[in-house]
């Protein structure tokens, strides 16, 4: 009977080789005979116990916005400067002239 932890590095090795192959886990899965959602099941494992977390980034936002305001540039050359407390449709009309 194969115990956890060799059945873990069994799997983990074949996710190095999937993720040094260079191809997608579809393709992978079908050449070396893997089940694609038993794979997908070790990624996650190795993700974890890896630490290497999901693709996401995290953004922060300022906490406070940019109180400037807008500048329109029109492609005749006209600038036009608008406070940053605009109604968004008065810029909605702007932006359409």
């Amino acid at each position: 009977m194969k115990t956890a932890t060799t059945l873990q590095e069994k799997m983990f090795a074949e996710i190095e080789r999937w993720l040094s192959s260079g191809q997608d886990r579809k393709a992978f899965c079908q050449q070396e005979g893997i089940n694609y959602q038993k794979l997908g099941y070790w990624y996650k494992k190795y993700r974890q116990a890896h630490q290497l977390g999901s693709s996401f980034v995290d953004v922060e936002l300022p906490t406070n916005p940019i109180t400037e305001g807008y500048t329109l540039q029109y492609p005749n050359g006209i600038v036009l400067h608008c406070p940053a407390n605009i109604a968004l449709s008065s810029l909605k009309n702007l932006l359409s002239l």
